[in-house]
């Protein structure tokens, strides 16, 4: 916890993918945009907690906004 950096934070945002298996087929899929945003909240409460638990000075993932990533996902929820 101590090394993680809000670029650490960043990159599992912008690149994480999951697998999804059909059968035989394998398919990679990326993370949409409120799966994003639900990373973000995650590392925000677990710092938050590392926080409280001394275990780190301060909550690296408040740091950085996602505010166009709110906005995107709103706007896909309205199509």
């Amino acid at each position: 916890m101590k090394k993680l950096g809000s670029s650490h934070i960043k990159d599992v945002m912008e690149n994480g993918t999951r697998e999804v298996i059909r059968g035989s087929k394998k398919e990679v899929r990326h993370t949409s945009t409120n799966t994003k945003l639900r990373i973000k909240s995650m590392f925000n409460l677990m710092l938050d907690e590392a926080v409280g638990l001394k275990l780190v000075t301060s909550n690296v993932a408040r740091s950085f906004d996602v505010k166009d990533m709110r906005k995107e996902a709103d706007y896909q929820k309205k199509k």
